[in-house]
């Protein structure tokens, strides 16, 4: 889902429906050009864990955020420095070790400068959720379309597409949340990258959204 994943195109093969078109700076443009020729040799991922209520506080980063408490949270294995790249994810899966540390361990580069990442979830499992917080290097203008959002206290737009392209494969539904830059909030680095597939969509969507609603600046 970087240049994934960071962890995505809203551009669909010609079979599937149009999708909106993500502004050329999001990390879905950012997927469709480094998008690796064949796909991970991983193992299938685990079967994702039900999406509950319940919710815990994290940090990271300069963040605050809620999660659910049975979603793990991440940090994105650091490539080049000169390239766009993760941060860090929110999965009801478990990830690829070689792309996704849990805390409280620290990520080392990776020797390979993240080729293998580019699906850090192998193969996306049904029922799956997994958000990329992923950092452009160059700014880029917040969309005019999609859906109207409040993001760290600044107005931004998600962008939806269903299906949507989320690495080399396709999910049920790909979102694209950019998340302004203070303080005008008319530019943005970071986005918040959300891959689904049923079952259980709707319920994972629903603990997206407040994941994203629930950022806060540090």
């Amino acid at each position: 889902m970087r240049r994934v994943l960071a962890l995505l195109a809203l551009g669909v093969s010609a079979c599937h429906a149009a999708a909106p078109t993500a502004p050329a700076s999001s990390p879905s443009s950012a997927v469709a050009s480094a998008s690796p020729t064949a796909p991970p040799t991983a193992s299938p991922s685990p079967t994702p864990s039900p999406t509950l209520g319940a919710t815990v506080a994290d940090t990271v980063g300069g963040f605050t955020f809620n999660r659910p408490a049975d979603w793990q949270r991440t940090t994105a294995v650091p490539t080049d420095p000169t390239k766009d790249q993760a941060l860090f994810f929110l999965a009801n899966f478990p990830l690829l070790p070689a792309c996704a540390v849990p805390s409280p361990a620290t990520p080392q580069p990776s020797a390979s400068a993240g080729q293998e990442c580019l699906a850090p979830f192998g193969q996306l499992p049904a029922g799956a959720a997994v958000v990329e917080i992923y950092d452009s290097l160059l700014a880029g203008p917040l969309p005019n379309g999609g859906e109207p959002i409040s993001v760290a206290g600044l107005p931004s737009r998600m962008e939806v597409a269903t299906p949507g392209r989320c690495g080399n494969q396709i999910a049920d539904k790909v979102l694209i949340v950019p998340i302004p830059e203070p303080p005008t909030g008319q530019q943005y680095h970071l986005s918040a990258v959300a891959c689904l597939r049923e079952p259980n969509m709707d319920a994972n969507e629903r603990a997206v959204r407040a994941f994203i609603e629930s950022l806060k600046r540090r």
